[in-house]
């Protein structure tokens, strides 16, 4: 599961099925909103919900 996130508070913005439907909501909300790119991110989640990875933001997806 992709969780898409405010990262300062980790408020739950969406739960996606899939990396590529977070990402593109993340992208959405960057596009309403500019300043989003320093405050969310995605996270990936295993099946015990723990964190898996770094949160993904706008401006990692850029440098990769």
């Amino acid at each position: 599961m992709f969780v898409l996130i405010e990262l300062a508070h980790a408020d739950l913005l969406g739960e996606f099925d899939s990396r590529e439907e977070a990402l593109a909501a993340l992208r959405r909300v960057v596009e309403a909103d500019p300043a989003a790119a320093n405050e969310c991110g995605v996270v990936e989640l295993d099946k015990a919900g723990r964190r898996v990875g770094e949160p993904v933001t706008v401006r990692s997806t850029a440098a990769a």
